[in-house]
């Protein structure tokens, strides 16, 4: 899968999420961990593909990792975390958020 896309980050931005909107989580994992640079779009992607398959596990560390790395949370990173979220059971994943925002 290596096409150049490791020192561009619009080329892989658009890698990660064409990954993930083809049920490629694994590859677009792939992908942003072989990334040298991320953006929040490459963040949030990712975020977006654990969201879709309901693994709120990952959506959290990926969410703690992105604060860590000192990337900024966009209006649509927020929407995308809060959404996966969004269950009774996993209210312990939105007060993370909140502690983080």
């Amino acid at each position: 899968m290596k096409c150049g896309y490791l020192s561009d980050i619009f080329r892989g931005n658009n890698l990660v999420s064409m990954c993930v909107k083809f049920n490629g989580l694994d590859d677009a994992q792939q992908v942003f961990d072989e990334m040298l640079d991320r953006n929040t779009i490459t963040w949030t992607s990712l975020i977006i593909g654990y969201s879709q398959v309901n693994d709120v596990k990952s959506v959290t560390r990926i969410t703690h990792h992105m604060h860590k790395s000192h990337e900024d949370f966009n209006e649509h990173t927020c929407s995308v975390i809060l959404r996966a979220c969004d269950s009774p059971y996993e209210r312990i994943c939105g007060d993370r958020f909140m502690v983080l925002s």
